[in-house]
């Protein structure tokens, strides 16, 4: 699981920082933090950005994007879906995951007033919104197909005025903007949350 592995990056990485700190500090100063750290960093990020490419390729992530970008029409089999639903399960674990490291590392940087331009931070930055661009684009897809998968199932209780339609897709919008709120950013969860009321309309 790729996301197994960006976790072990990120925790590898992390116990480097936490355990060069305190001496960079004591003998360099804290402003040498930011210099001592550039290469781990660079390394992290470069690692990281190895198995995000891997991941789109083996999941196909940007062959799906395309299409969706193109209106092509995907099929969307009972076997299809739930793997597209995984792929996006493992997206956001995945952004959660460097999002919690991207704080870890700006509070060891805090007291560096250089540190919110740092390449360093702005590279996983870049990293977490090319990933979550295609993650807000498949999920919103993900949501369309899954109500149309609903319409088609549709069954109404003869004694009822409401059809079973409306919870499904209430269901399946609930589902996809908790899952957005999930990967830990504000970005993707507020982009999904304005998604999902433009499907409600």
């Amino acid at each position: 699981m790729f996301a197994d592995t960006l976790t072990r990056l990120f925790e590898d990485t992390a116990r480097i920082v936490e355990d060069c700190q305190i001496v960079i500090a004591s003998a360099y100063g804290t402003d040498s933090l930011i210099q001592v750290l550039s290469p781990v960093q660079e390394e992290c990020i470069r690692q990281a950005r190895s198995t995000l490419n891997n991941f789109l390729q083996t999941r196909n992530v940007i062959d799906i994007s395309c299409a969706v970008n193109n209106k092509n029409t995907l099929s969307q089999t009972e076997q299809e879906q739930p793997k597209l639903d995984q792929v996006l399960e493992e997206m956001v674990i995945m952004n959660s995951r460097a999002e919690l490291y991207t704080n870890f590392i700006k509070r060891k940087l805090q007291q560096d007033d250089a540190s919110s331009n740092w390449e360093g931070i702005l590279g996983m930055n870049m990293l977490q919104q090319e990933a979550m661009g295609h993650y807000i684009l498949l999920e919103t897809h993900f949501i369309k197909q899954s109500i149309l998968k609903a319409v088609s199932l549709e069954t109404r209780n003869k004694k009822s005025l409401v059809s079973s339609l409306v919870d499904d897709s209430c269901y399946l919008i609930q589902k996809s903007v908790n899952r957005a709120i999930s990967s830990r950013s504000t970005d993707t969860a507020c982009a999904m949350i304005n998604n999902a009321a433009s499907i409600y309309q």
